[in-house]
């Protein structure tokens, strides 16, 4: 009976050392007291952080972490465990409904988009990789507050990533920004000067948004985002672009910026506001049910 007693109370610290040991160290920890649940609503939100939005009623606040590794993760191999987690609250089904906000043309049926509502339920929520001067990294999106399945809310004190991963030491979107701006020692090769003056034309991005003076710094968070992930990123301004570019109209002066742009091994253009804000030009076709083949010819 002895011996018998003897093996159960091993058994018991194996099992305990073994969950010791399958817990670690986490990967990022939360602070409950940094958490707010506002009256009349469940729009969560945590102290530094930005928020995802579920629907007018809902939204969880979301940290990206970045970290540096060779190996391709998944959702499963982070984890939260028991003692980790704690009951928030019970949220009635009519607050949990995906909500969409449709932006298709006029009077186009719109497919309704299909949500898969077990991404709340888990602490990661997002997983993307970047390489920013040689390094790999895998910038991971946690969730501080979960839905369970049956409509809970669940707070995360900490989050860990199994031992068996071999990565380094988590960093936030300032220290990346930090890394990629040294690792950025003199202007991208090409054909044109690289510039990013308010009163020049940036030439040498990969990634460029023209917008307004007005606009400017609503895209300026875009810009940082864009950089941070290794895509260099500048914002024109247009009043910049009609200065220095000539045409029959400002529609071209930006078309042959666009040129020089791409000249200068630009990839990408995004034109941020409507026709107020950035000049275009209208087609007229009579046929509005075939395309035509050749826009140009027009």
């Amino acid at each position: 009976m002895k011996m018998r007693a003897t093996f159960f109370v091993i058994l018991i610290l194996m099992l305990a050392a073994g969950s010791i040991a399958q817990t670690g160290q986490p990967l990022q920890t939360f602070n409950k007291d940094s958490l707010a649940i506002p009256p009349g609503n469940f729009r969560l939100k945590y102290a530094g952080l930005e928020n995802i939005n579920i629907n007018k009623s809902l939204s969880l606040p979301i940290l990206t972490v970045y970290i540096q590794t060779d190996e391709n993760i998944s959702r499963d191999d982070f984890y939260t465990p028991p003692e980790s987690q704690s009951i928030l609250s019970f949220i009635p089904d009519e607050y949990i409904a995906f909500e969409d906000i449709p932006t298709g043309t006029f009077n186009r049926p719109i497919d309704t988009p299909r949500h898969n509502r077990s991404i709340l339920s888990a602490p990661v929520h997002d997983i993307q990789y970047m390489i920013i001067d040689g390094i790999r990294y895998a910038a991971v999106s946690l969730l501080p507050v979960t839905l369970s399945d049956n409509n809970t809310l669940v707070f995360n004190s900490a989050v860990y990533l199994r031992d068996n991963i071999n990565v380094g030491p988590a960093k936030r979107r300032e220290d990346i920004i930090e890394v990629y701006a040294q690792s950025i020692v003199s202007p991208l090769t090409n054909n044109a000067a690289k510039s990013n003056s308010d009163f020049g034309v940036p030439l040498g991005y990969e990634y460029i948004i023209i917008t307004s003076p007005a606009l400017k710094p609503s895209f300026a968070k875009l810009a940082e985002y864009k950089n941070s992930c290794g895509i260099t990123t500048a914002i024109a301004v247009i009043d910049s672009i009609f200065l220095h570019y000539s045409g029959i109209d400002d529609a071209e002066k930006v078309r042959e910026y666009l040129k020089d742009f791409y000249s200068a091994g630009g990839q990408y253009a995004l034109l941020g506001g409507d026709d107020a804000v950035l000049p275009i030009r209208y087609l007229f076709y009579y046929n509005t049910d075939v395309p035509p083949a050749n826009p140009y010819m027009l």
